[in-house]
């Protein structure tokens, strides 16, 4: 009989350690769960934040050459088509023609400038 108890409190023993392993292997899986939703949390904020850097980067790389054009526009109230560029305008002659059309046939070059100038030399 006593054969019998011990075999029973074997048993019993048996069951409360696997009884205990198993609220430990709940408990470490509710904590790791935890740990795997905080992480996945941090890692969307930073995919967030890079996602907006790439926006911000992008934007200034390929968008409007600068606030400067904004602020004329929103002054003037139309595009700033009186903002020139630089170098020749369209439609603007070119020197050399100019040049031929006011000098005369013969003579010094400096004569050309002087009456494209405005500036008379008396001879």
């Amino acid at each position: 009989m006593w054969e019998a108890r011990q075999w029973k409190r074997l048993h019993q023993g048996a069951v409360r350690r696997i009884e205990e392993l198993q609220v430990e292997h709940r408990r470490q899986l509710q904590y790791q769960t935890e740990r795997a939703e905080e992480r996945e949390r941090s890692l969307v904020h930073d995919l967030e934040y890079a996602r907006g850097r790439i926006r911000d980067l992008e934007q200034r790389l390929f968008g409007r050459k600068s606030e400067r054009q904004r602020v004329i526009d929103a002054q003037h109230g139309h595009r700033a088509a009186a903002v020139r560029g630089r170098g020749q305008q369209r439609g603007a002659r070119d020197t050399d023609a100019a040049l031929e059309s006011v000098a005369p046939a013969r003579g010094d070059p400096s004569d050309a400038l002087a009456v494209l100038s405005g500036v008379r030399q008396s001879a």
